[in-house]
């Protein structure tokens, strides 16, 4: 940083190039880190209580499921906690959204291992 500084008014291009350079290498970590996909998620989704099918065919595809009681209002919710790998995330995303349109998802990383 300190070599783009210096001179900059006299040679500009500098800039440009260390701005693209840090683009560049910032967008291309970022497109390796989404495909290495390394950790895992908790996936929570709050279904209505009518579609257990969400549930069933989530151990069906051998998920593990953690499934809970809730309420909205009147309406009667499941919220079930589902851990996943990142690279498994989106598949877990489109069995329940095709089962349940209407389900709200929230998804977070999760640390699995007890030495943290």
């Amino acid at each position: 940083m300190s070599l783009v500084l210096v001179n900059i008014q006299t040679d500009p291009i500098k800039i440009i190039a260390y701005s693209f350079g840090t683009f560049f290498g910032s967008y291309m970590g970022s497109l390796i880190e989404e495909r290495l996909a390394l950790g895992n998620n908790m996936i929570i989704a709050i279904t209505d209580k009518e579609k257990n099918t969400v549930i069933d065919k989530l151990r069906e595809q051998h998920y593990p499921v953690i499934s809970l009681e809730g309420k909205e209002l009147e309406e009667e919710k499941d919220i079930l906690l589902i851990t996943t790998t990142r690279k498994k995330k989106r598949n877990v995303i489109h069995l329940i959204k095709r089962i349940d349109k209407k389900c709200s998802i929230i998804i977070d990383n999760a640390y699995l291992d007890t030495k943290i």
